[in-house]
């Protein structure tokens, strides 16, 4: 079990978890080093790839040290220009009118989170269904809401096949999501969690709002 998530309850029988690292690739990229493994192209764009997508385009967590591994594995062949068009800049059509109607239906929530506030939407199966999206192309309708100016957390409900839910949550520092959704049977980061659930969107929303209201706020 590799990770750096702090809620990791340790569920591997060999464990290399550091929940001060930026990005569980951090390990990995380190372990390889350590056993003398040939870094590749291959290998680097995987890690690349992966130091992208965990710190969100180093949004979250970076420290000098990432950014001398990134530099790293673009000199052992990866190519960010490539990498970032396909994780981030090719969405399908479809996905623009998801994300339309998403954010047509987002609510702002002033007074959650002790006054800091929080956004959310809900993403219902139908309409996934009506464009052929999968649940994991709509992911990052999160990362469209959270930029709300007057909410420091934001969570978007997105309806599995099963009629299920996945909750996607973020905020913006001050408020321990991982926390949150770890009461929830989740966890995560500080800025950066979610879960997964079997209640009704209403439910669900009452309750991570129940959660928000009494959560620790730091600087």
């Amino acid at each position: 079990m590799v990770d750096h998530h702090a809620t990791n309850t340790r569920f591997g029988t060999h464990h290399l978890v550091d929940a001060e690292a930026p990005a569980t690739v951090v390990l990995v990229e380190e372990l390889l080093r350590r056993l003398g493994a040939k870094m590749t192209p291959e290998i680097a764009t995987a890690l690349y790839t992966g130091l992208i997508t965990d710190t969100r385009s180093f949004r979250h967590r970076t420290t000098a040290s990432t950014h001398v591994m990134a530099e790293r594995l673009l000199a052992a062949g990866a190519r960010h220009d490539v990498i970032c068009r396909q994780i981030g800049d090719t969405v399908k059509f479809g996905y623009l009118k998801v994300l339309a109607r998403a954010l047509a239906a987002a609510s702002l929530e002033p007074a959650a989170a002790g006054g800091l506030g929080a956004v959310w939407t809900v993403v219902p199966r139908a309409l996934r269904a009506e464009h052929s999206l999968t649940l994991h192309e709509i992911d990052d309708v999160i990362d469209v809401l959270r930029t709300t100016a007057e909410a420091e957390v934001a969570f978007v409900l997105k309806e599995e096949d099963n009629g299920g839910r996945h909750v996607s949550v973020r905020s913006k520092g001050r408020v321990d999501v991982g926390r949150v959704c770890a009461a929830l049977g989740g966890g995560g980061h500080r800025p950066m969690a979610g879960f997964r659930t079997s209640e009704d969107a209403s439910t669900t929303v009452s309750r991570l709002l129940g959660l928000l209201a009494n959560v620790r706020v730091g600087a």
